[in-house]
């Protein structure tokens, strides 16, 4: 454990409480402010014929979200007591655990969701303008597997205090998601659907990053298969 580490992990365990709390709760904050602000980009930059679209299919990848971000959360709480005892060993392996929970029940959920999205849009009988944009539905049912993998990352780096480091990735994402945005849908002419691939694209990156991240050696709470064992 660096100096610089154990320095940070000594403030959490022992700094004015308010300052520990804003610290490690801002990092969640930041992720969730940032992924509401993805749809606001949407509506704002779609054609106008296109926003009931967006606004209905938001609203459901919110509600699907809500799941990687409760297990992101839950195994923070974990790991951060862990952290917090000096159980480093174990603190990485729930670390580990969480991950790969997190990526497999997100998968199982979207899989699910993109097969039964048919039927269900057709029993509650939506309009046919917002039926037309199932597309973007179905990008952004895809692009929820890459924000559990990045809530877990958040989650982890709460647990260390590292709030700059998640709000510089986020706002590199978010830069990346505009350009992108605008590119495709007011350069290109494209429809809705591209402004949610804008989206996902900036979400990989940003999840691939996470991942570079959480499996560096260095890294206190590295996630590894051999810590699932």
């Amino acid at each position: 454990m660096s100096d610089k580490t154990l320095k940070k992990r000594e403030y959490i365990l022992n700094g004015n409480l308010l300052k520990v709390i804003l610290m490690i709760t801002a990092p969640l904050a930041l992720y969730a402010i940032f992924n509401y602000l993805y749809g606001i980009i949407d509506l704002a930059l779609v054609l106008p014929g296109e926003r009931a679209q967006v606004v209905f299919y938001d609203e459901m990848k919110t509600a699907i979200t809500a799941f990687g971000a409760g297990i992101a959360t839950a195994g923070s709480v974990i790991v951060g007591r862990l952290y917090g005892a000096g159980d480093i060993a174990n603190a990485r392996k729930n670390a580990g655990v969480t991950l790969w929970l997190n990526i497999i029940i997100c998968t199982a959920i979207a899989v699910v969701v993109m097969a039964v999205a048919p039927f269900f849009f057709n029993v509650i009988k939506i309009s046919d303008n917002i039926l037309d944009g199932i597309s973007y539905f179905y990008v952004q049912i895809i692009t929820t597997i890459a924000m559990a993998v990045t809530a877990t990352f958040v989650g982890m780096e709460k647990v260390k205090g590292n709030t700059l480091l998640i709000f510089l990735l986020n706002i590199g994402a978010m830069v990346i998601k505009i350009l992108l945005t605008i590119l495709l849908v007011n350069v290109l002419h494209l429809r809705a659907t591209f402004a949610a691939v804008s989206t996902l694209i900036a979400q990989v990156i940003l999840m691939s990053v996470a991942l570079v991240l959480m499996f560096k050696k260095s890294n206190i709470l590295l996630a590894n298969i051999k810590n699932l064992h």
